[in-house]
């Protein structure tokens, strides 16, 4: 409601930028909130990276280097909603928004018969993987819903899938997920 009222007098103001970033924004503040349960299509995650990367590119400018590769069949993909978007949003927000100079995210998707393949890279300020993810303030800081998206992930594939993060301080951070198809 509050967004939609923004949204008005940005038109009234005829202030295009501001209309598109609230277009952005409310979509996504929809998908996150509203669709939780939900098991989408990789296809529509990738919609809604492309929305919040659209965003931080409006909001930094050139600061932000975005590349997605991707190799087979998307459209035939499914997941639990926000698998793909949580990390790229953890990306943007806590790995290259505090990093000083360019900022550098890679997502690299490989859709093959057996399994899905996802690695997402950014060359941000990196984390301690195993006191943010699994001591004992885990599920407490900036990063629970990455523990929420990991419990989504194996509870929906049976554990079948797999996920490793591996950072290291002021040299960024990869993810690569592997999941059944």
């Amino acid at each position: 409601m509050y967004l939609n009222m923004l949204h008005t007098l940005s038109i009234s103001e005829n202030a295009q930028k501001t209309q598109d970033m609230l277009q952005r924004i409310v979509k996504l503040v929809n998908y996150r909130h509203f669709r939780r349960d939900e098991v989408v299509t990789v296809t529509e995650e990738l919609d809604h990276v492309h929305l919040l990367v659209g965003i931080f590119k409006q909001r930094f400018g050139n600061k932000l280097d975005f590349l997605m590769v991707s190799e087979g069949s998307l459209e035939e993909g499914y997941l639990p909603h926000y698998s793909i978007l949580a990390f790229i949003e953890n990306a943007l927000y806590h790995g290259l928004e505090p990093k000083e100079g360019e900022w550098r995210l890679e997502l690299y998707l490989n859709a093959s018969a057996d399994c899905l393949s996802i690695n997402i890279i950014d060359n941000g300020v990196g984390f301690d993987v195993e006191n943010t993810l699994y001591g004992s303030t885990a599920g407490q800081n900036d990063f629970s819903s990455i523990n929420w998206v990991l419990e989504k992930l194996h509870s929906h594939f049976k554990g079948m899938g797999n996920v490793k993060i591996s950072s290291q301080l002021s040299k960024g951070t990869k993810i690569q997920i592997t999941l059944p198809a």
